[in-house]
C-alpha cells in the first residue's frame, strides 16, 4: 500500500522514462528477492519480466538501480555463506533474469548499431551532449570552432533545431567535442559546491522529497535500533552512501535532474524498506510491524495531500483511452489541409497541456503541429513525418511552404537566424494568436 501511495505521490505514470524504468526493475528485483525463500517458478518469471521491461523502457534508468540490487545480493551471499542450500537458491533465482537481461542488452546494442539506426543515434548522442549537459559559452568557444557561427551555436544549445540542413550531427559533434564541460570541477572544492547544490535541491520541499526522504529516514532509524546485526547497518549505510555518491557524480557533471534524483531515491527506498521489515519481523515486539506500516502510510498520505494541493491531479489514463476526449479547448482549431504550426516552446505550451489532461494529442493535431526543437529531431520516424508534411527542413518551410507558421512569444532569434542563413530581406509578421501565444509568419 505504501509503495502504491508513493508512486501516486510522485506521479509515476506521468513521470520521466528514467523513473518508470527504475520502478519496473526495482519491482522485478523485489519479486525475485522475495522468491528466494519460497522458490516459486512463477515468481521468477514475473520478476524477470519486470526487470526486462525496465531495461527495454529506458536502459539508463534501469542501470541506475543495478548498484543497489548488486549490493543487496552481495550482502545476502555474505550472510548466508555457510548455508550452501541458501546460496544455491540465490544463484538459481538469479540465472533467468541475468541471462535474459544480458541477451536483451546485447540485442539492443546490436540493433542500435545497424546502419539504418546509426545516424539517428549519433545525432541523438551529440544533441544530448550539447543540450542536456553544460557546454562552454560562445565567448569561450568562438575561437576554437571552425564551422559554427554564433547563431548556429545559440540555436543548437537552446533547442532551436529547425534548420535540419545546418544544425546536423557534424555541427553538434564539433560543439560537444570542444565545448562540453562539467558543472563543477572534479576536486575537493567542486565537491563542496556540488554538495551545497544537492542540499538546496533537497530542501525545496517537493512532495517526493518529503515522502521518500521521510520513509528512508524512518527505516534507517529502525535498522540502527538493533546494534547486534552490524551487517544490516553496514548495508543500509552503504545504500545511503552509494546513492549520495551517484547523485554527487551527476551533480558534478551537471545532469542531476529531477528524474535522476527520484530514480536513485526509489532504489534506496525499495531496499531499505525491506531491511527495516526484516528487522521488525525478527527483533521487535509482535505489533511493531503495525506501528511501522501505520507511520509509513501516514507519511505517504500527508505527502499525497501536500502534493495534491500544489498541482493538478488526474487519474492515470490507459493507452486505449488516451485519445478520447483529448482536444483541449485552448488548442482546439480547424486546420486547412496544409496548415503547419512550428512551436518554439513545445513542452510548456503543448506537452504540459496534454499531460495535465492525462491524454495524448490527436493524430490531426500532430500532423499540423511540430516542435521547433526536441529529442524527436534526427530520428527516422520524425524525419519521415517531415517529408510527409512537406517540411523536410522546417526552417525553409517557414519561408517557402504555404500556411506555415511559427508560434512563440518572441520570434526575434528565429528571424535573426533566418536572415543570416537565408536572406537579409526576410520579414516577420504576427498573423494570429493561439492560447495567448503569438503566431508569426515569415516572408521575403
Amino acid at each position: 500500500l505504501s509503495i502504491i501511495t508513493v508512486t501516486n505521490a510522485i506521479s509515476i505514470w506521468n513521470s520521466n522514462f528514467t523513473v518508470q524504468a527504475a520502478f519496473f526493475v526495482l519491482t522485478g528485483a523485489v519479486i525475485l528477492i522475495s522468491d528466494i525463500n519460497s522458490w516459486k517458478l512463477w515468481y521468477i518469471i514475473i520478476g524477470t519480466i519486470f526487470v526486462c521491461f525496465g531495461f527495454m523502457w529506458r536502459m539508463q534508468g534501469a542501470l541506475l538501480t543495478i548498484p543497489f540490487i548488486g549490493l543487496d545480493i552481495i550482502f545476502r551471499i555474505i550472510k548466508n555463506r555457510e548455508n550452501k542450500q541458501k546460496i544455491k537458491r540465490i544463484t538459481i533465482t538469479l540465472i533467468l533474469p541475468v541471462v535474459c537481461t544480458v541477451i536483451l542488452i546485447a540485442t539492443q546494442y546490436a540493433t542500435q548499431n545497424q546502419e539504418k539506426f546509426s545516424a539517428a543515434l549519433e545525432y541523438s548522442a551529440y544533441r544530448s551532449a550539447v543540450e542536456d549537459f553544460p557546454v562552454k559559452s560562445w565567448d569561450e568557444l568562438s575561437g576554437n570552432l571552425d564551422n559554427v557561427s554564433e547563431t548556429e551555436y545559440k540555436a543548437a544549445t537552446s533547442w532551436v533545431l529547425i534548420d535540419t540542413d545546418n544544425i546536423n550531427s557534424g555541427l553538434l559533434e564539433e560543439i560537444a567535442d570542444k565545448g562540453q564541460v562539467n558543472a563543477y570541477p572534479f576536486n575537493v572544492y567542486g565537491a563542496f559546491q556540488a554538495l551545497n547544490k544537492m542540499f538546496h535541491f533537497i530542501i525545496t520541499y517537493r512532495a517526493w522529497t518529503f515522502i521518500l526522504g521521510a520513509i528512508i529516514f524512518c527505516c534507517f532509524i529502525i535498522i540502527l535500533l538493533d546494534k547486534r546485526d552490524i551487517m544490516q547497518i553496514i548495508e543500509a549505510g552503504l545504500m545511503l552512501l552509494g546513492g549520495a555518491i551517484i547523485l554527487l557524480y551527476f551533480t558534478l557533471k551537471g545532469r542531476a535532474v529531477n528524474h535522476i534524483w527520484i530514480a536513485v531515491a526509489l532504489s534506496i527506498l525499495f531496499f531499505i524498506v525491506m531491511l527495516a521489515i526484516r528487522k521488525i519481523q525478527t527483533v521487535f515486539f509482535v505489533n511493531a510491524h503495525k506501528l511501522f506500516y501505520g507511520i509509513i502510510v501516514a507519511i505517504c498520505i500527508f505527502g499525497l495531500v501536500f502534493h495534491l494541493t500544489r498541482t493538478e491531479w488526474h487519474l492515470p489514463e490507459l493507452a486505449v483511452n488516451s485519445r478520447e476526449d483529448n482536444i483541449p479547448e485552448k488548442l482546439e482549431r480547424v486546420y486547412n489541409n496544409d496548415d503547419l504550426y512550428i512551436w518554439g516552446n513545445w513542452h510548456k505550451n503543448i506537452t504540459q497541456t496534454y499531460m495535465e489532461m492525462g491524454k495524448l494529442p490527436t493524430k490531426e493535431f500532430m500532423l499540423h503541429n511540430i516542435p521547433a526543437g526536441d529529442w524527436t529531431y534526427g530520428q527516422p520516424y520524425f524525419n519521415e513525418l517531415l517529408i510527409n508534411i512537406d517540411a523536410e527542413n522546417p526552417a525553409l518551410a517557414l519561408l517557402e511552404r504555404k500556411h506555415t507558421y511559427y508560434v512563440d512569444d518572441d520570434c526575434s532569434f528565429v528571424l535573426q537566424y533566418l536572415r543570416e542563413h537565408y536572406g537579409i530581406d526576410i520579414k516577420a509578421e504576427q498573423v494570429g494568436i493561439i492560447n495567448n501565444v503569438p503566431v508569426w509568419q515569415f516572408s521575403r
